[in-house]
């Protein structure tokens, strides 16, 4: 095999496996259903206080996003791991 053949060949083949192994994003965001929300629920609320709905929950890179609503105000809160929630910042309606 001439040295040309060859790099072409190992090229195509890294290009390949670069490619596969990127198509996996790894800003994947992951939903989380209404047993999640559940469970979270009461930690929010203890921190936060009485009265906050949450209205949408996602994982992204370990680290769970949830919108959580009060009187017409959302924001977008954020904890990792069993760290104390954050807030991200305010949503529109």
């Amino acid at each position: 095999m001439k040295r040309r053949d060859f790099l072409a060949t190992a090229g195509a083949g890294f290009g390949a496996v670069a490619t596969s192994a990127h198509s996996a994003p790894l800003d994947f965001v992951e939903p989380l259903g209404p047993d999640a929300i559940a469970r979270m629920t009461p930690a929010i609320r203890a921190q936060f206080g009485g009265g906050f709905v949450v209205t949408e929950a996602r994982r992204k890179a370990g680290e769970t996003i949830c919108i959580i609503e009060h009187k017409g105000n959302r924001l977008r809160i954020a904890a990792q791991g069993d760290a104390p929630w954050q807030i991200r910042g305010a949503t529109d309606m």
